[in-house]
């Protein structure tokens, strides 16, 4: 399963806008938008001096196919909430819904450092209910009548994870792990190829990232017959 999560751009901006307006993407979202290009663009431009979001476009064999984000980032009480949608039905399945869930809470737990991630969903929307508590999210309660559109009040479930209830349960799972960009890793080591300094050698440098992808870049050894120190 080729899936990455790309950080938004704003030449994704089009194919976004039309996603989001599409009726069976916002039937459980809190808005029902009429969104403008212009506008679309201004809401870009304020990403990028806020740090209490971030926003991806979910790839499937490097197709776009729907969008994920994190939002309210609180450091102070260290939690957030999320989201996401498959725009492209054809590819909607189970295990995509479960990894890509999944996948998230290791970007906040282990790359945001949060101890906490919130998801609400309207009760109407069941199986995303089942879904967040199959993937280890509790359900904390419901907000009744929280949300009122298209002259209807909707109940809405309000769930969490927290960082050690999350780390306890993925040492007893396997799933595939996902790119996301943007993702810092882990200080990364840096190798000496030849131990004469003397020498005109380069480095090797070994990266593990935090989606378990290990990267191996050798910039070049002027002594072909040195070793690399591990």
């Amino acid at each position: 399963m080729n899936v990455k999560c790309l950080r938004l751009r704003e030449s994704d901006l089009p194919m976004v806008m039309d996603w989001r307006m599409r009726p069976y993407i916002t039937r459980y979202m809190n808005t029902d938008p009429q969104l403008t290009l212009d506008g679309q663009r201004r809401w870009f431009e304020r990403l990028n001096s806020d740090d209490s979001q971030l926003h991806w476009v979910v790839t499937f064999d490097d197709n776009p196919i729907g969008m994920m984000n994190v939002v309210n980032i609180d450091r102070t009480n260290s939690r957030c909430s999320w989201g996401y949608y498959v725009a492209e039905r054809e590819y909607r399945s189970l295990k995509l819904a479960l990894y890509l869930e999944w996948n998230l809470y290791d970007y906040v737990f282990d790359v945001l450092k949060l101890h906490k991630l919130c998801n609400e969903t309207f009760v109407e929307n069941e199986q995303v209910v089942q879904l967040h508590q199959l993937c280890g999210s509790r359900q904390d309660g419901v907000m009744r009548d929280h949300i009122f559109k298209n002259g209807k009040f909707y109940d809405v479930s309000v769930g969490s994870i927290l960082a050690d209830e999350w780390f306890s349960m993925r040492s007893e799972i396997e799933y595939e792990k996902f790119l996301f960009e943007g993702a810092q890793p882990p200080p990364f080591q840096i190798l000496i190829i030849n131990s004469d300094r003397s020498s005109r050698s380069f480095f090797g440098v070994y990266i593990f990232c935090v989606c378990g992808f290990k990267l191996q870049a050798f910039l070049r050894a002027a002594n072909p017959s040195s070793k690399k120190i591990f």
